[in-house]
């Protein structure tokens, strides 16, 4: 309901959304699926060790600002 009152005519979901999202009610409304699949970079922690699967703002308090787009840049759109 949400998408159709704002008119989108796209919903992107994180990768679990693969197991409860009814993608038929999008499609009926006309609203196209995707599914946003993050690459979780590694990066120098201080202190270590490095945890995977931390949120951005770990990375913002151990990644020097300018190398901070490279981190964030390793995803992928897919619609399965």
């Amino acid at each position: 309901e949400i998408c159709k009152r704002l008119a989108a005519n796209r919903y992107i979901a994180g990768p679990s959304g693969r197991e409860y999202l009814v993608t038929d009610d999008f499609a009926a409304s006309g609203i196209e699926v995707k599914y946003f699949n993050f690459r979780h970079p590694t990066y120098v922690k201080n202190p270590p060790p490095f945890m995977p699967g931390m949120s951005a703002a770990d990375a913002i308090g151990n990644v020097p600002k300018d190398e901070l787009p490279r981190l964030i840049a390793d995803f992928e759109l897919t619609t399965t």
